[in-house]
């Protein structure tokens, strides 16, 4: 089994396309695609001695699996073994402007813009666009999340320990 050159072959192919590309910035979920040729269907697909070594930042196919691809066999096709590693990761966007009260005085909302967090400070808004501000702003961190747990975690980044729930996944941080 020829592992080696195809992996290298592979290898330098990916870091010459990263290098060779003017500007490239990580973006969107970068995906490293790896294969090697195997013998046949049924050939195990053991871990190359010379294979990239995972990363906690990694995510993706971390075992090797087994798969066909064309460019085997000077083009003809073959078996493979593959793997697909997600190198770099772009954060959700943020859910933007979010109405999190409907009061007396009409709704307010938060413009989270493309975060999961509002700081102490942030205003609050009196409008679905975020455009028109209340003249108040928050007065305790303030998370984005679907759940509590999630909630809990995006506040304790920023120093908090409990979360309490509003409305539309609106938390306050305590």
């Amino acid at each position: 089994m020829r592992v080696r050159p195809i992996f290298a072959l592979i290898a330098a192919l990916a870091a010459t396309t990263l290098v060779g590309t003017t500007g490239f910035a990580a973006s969107a979920d970068e995906v490293w695609e790896q294969q090697y040729q195997r013998e046949s269907s049924t050939a195990a697909c053991p871990t190359p001695a010379d294979e990239t070594p995972w990363q906690a930042s990694y995510t993706g196919q971390r075992e090797w699996a087994g798969s066909w691809a064309q460019w085997p066999n000077d083009g003809q096709g073959g078996w493979v073994c593959q793997r697909s590693i997600i190198w770099a990761h772009d954060p959700p966007p943020g859910p933007g402007c979010i109405p999190w009260m409907n009061g007396p005085f009409g709704p307010f909302y938060y413009d989270f813009l493309g975060s999961t967090y509002l700081p102490v400070g942030a205003p609050v808004y009196l409008d679905a666009a975020c455009s028109a501000p209340s003249g108040s702003n928050t007065s305790v961190g303030t998370a984005y999340a679907s759940d509590g747990t999630g909630a809990l975690s995006i506040c304790a980044t920023h120093g908090y320990s409990v979360v309490y729930d509003r409305t539309n996944n609106v938390w306050s941080c305590g």
